[in-house]
């Protein structure tokens, strides 16, 4: 291991957070390079359950510097709770966690306005978590967001001016989108207390890194193991993803460059995570969703319930055109599938290997831009399995062999894992 990135290759919800979780078992550093609390990884070690929503799924592993890069958005709130329930559990932070001076944060005002925004859409609700990521990363790209630096380099005055700035303008956008109703006006000394919590947070807990970037070429070009940890998947990506139904970051691998600084040619292995199903969250289109009695027994089967948020996942059938794409989106150099053992609890197993379009031409990649016009083509349907292990580079059970071999096909990459269970310990690698 020398450098490893995981992206999700569906809509998130991949199952990431217990990959990384084992591979940060050897990475000397592992490192959130985008998005904010809108991401949820649930791990589950020795029956212990522990949901991560912005610090790295390495920081249950004693050894590993984690890292939050300058392209994340951070709620100062959410983190400094998260990392409470840390150490509440035993899980030592300090000293470990790393923070970009560059990062965004998430302020009030953005949830306040992504809330919003969402209302006034009325029956095309992009189906937003409601954390205020998108609008914290339009003040990122608009040069206007509140940075980790100004709260730990400005003085107490400046720091209070700045608020004041930015309120004037958040507060009249949260009166026009609210119809000049100003109950959900902010007040500036609100803010200002929370912004100074943080600063003592920051001091006592964290490690405020500049140049992580560097920091980061330094430390591979010293043969130190590093692992980039992805958030959400590739659809959701804000250029080639299902728009308008995304998130508002880069969610590829090219994120790891384009939002942390590190070179790509630097990424030694790239692994994309796939359900054994699909799963997508809020709204937008889905070509190979089930409905009715299928899709709620896949729903319970596979706990498909959001991390962050507690809403239910939509479930439909593996799409391996959608995978196939992902890897060519990622320069994928191999795919882990997870939550095998979710299928034992379903007649057959469905893979779409490409779609339709109303012409009758046949595509065999995702068509994300015209996804809402295509249908799917269930190219296979398999009989479901019983849980096993495997035999060298076999699976005991001849059903879950002939789906490993029928996806295998329809995959470029080689398909180095599969998760058959929920702890960490239910791994198996080829």
């Amino acid at each position: 291991m020398s450098s490893i990135s995981c992206v999700g290759t569906q809509w998130g919800d991949e199952g990431k957070g217990k990959v990384v979780d084992i591979f940060a078992q050897d990475a000397d550093v592992v490192i959130r390079h985008q998005g904010g609390d809108n991401a949820g990884h649930t791990l589950i070690v020795d029956g212990v359950k522990i949901v991560l929503h912005i610090t790295p799924a390495g920081i249950l592993h004693k050894h590993t510097k984690c890292m939050i890069g300058p392209g994340v958005v951070i709620n100062p709130i959410s983190l400094m709770n998260e990392i409470r329930e840390l150490n509440e559990k035993g899980i030592e932070t300090k000293g470990r966690l790393y923070i970009s001076p560059r990062a965004t944060l998430i302020m009030t005002y953005h949830k306040i306005i992504d809330a919003l925004r969402e209302q006034s859409l009325g029956g095309k609700k992009i189906g937003t978590t409601g954390r205020g990521i998108g609008p914290a990363y339009q003040d990122l790209f608009g040069r206007t967001s509140i940075q980790v630096s100004d709260v730990v380099n400005l003085s107490d005055q400046e720091l209070m001016l700045l608020i004041k700035k930015r309120l004037h303008e958040k507060n009249g956008l949260i009166k026009f989108l609210d119809h000049d109703d100003e109950s959900k006006c902010l007040l500036g000394e609100d803010l200002y207390r929370q912004l100074l919590e943080f600063r003592d947070f920051l001091q006592d807990e964290v490690v405020v890194l500049p140049d992580m970037a560097l920091y980061l070429i330094d430390a591979y070009d010293a043969a130190q193991s590093l692992l980039f940890e992805g958030a959400q998947g590739t659809f959701l990506d804000i250029i080639n993803g299902t728009r308008p139904f995304v998130t508002s970051s880069i969610t590829t691998t090219a994120s790891v460059s384009a939002l942390l600084g590190f070179p790509a040619s630097k990424i030694d292995q790239r692994i994309g995570i796939a359900k054994a199903y699909c799963t997508r969250v809020g709204s937008g289109p889905f070509p190979t969703e089930y409905s009715g009695d299928r899709a709620d027994a896949l729903q319970r089967a596979g706990n498909e319930f959001g991390a962050t948020t507690g809403r239910p996942r939509r479930c439909g059938a593996h799409c391996a055109a959608m995978g196939r794409s992902a890897t060519v989106f990622n320069d994928l150099t191999g795919l882990i599938i997870t939550k095998i053992d979710t299928l034992e609890h379903v007649d057959s197993v469905d893979i779409c290997d490409s779609y339709q379009y109303p012409d009758g031409t046949v595509v065999k990649h995702f068509p994300s831009e015209d996804v809402a016009s295509v249908e799917a083509i269930i190219n296979h349907s398999l009989p479901s399995w019983i849980r096993s292990d495997h035999d060298g580079n076999k699976f005991i059970d001849p059903r879950l062999q002939t789906f490993h071999e029928t996806l295998q096909a329809c995959y470029n990459v080689p398909i180095i894992g599969y998760s058959n269970g929920p702890d960490r310990r239910d791994m198996i690698f080829f």
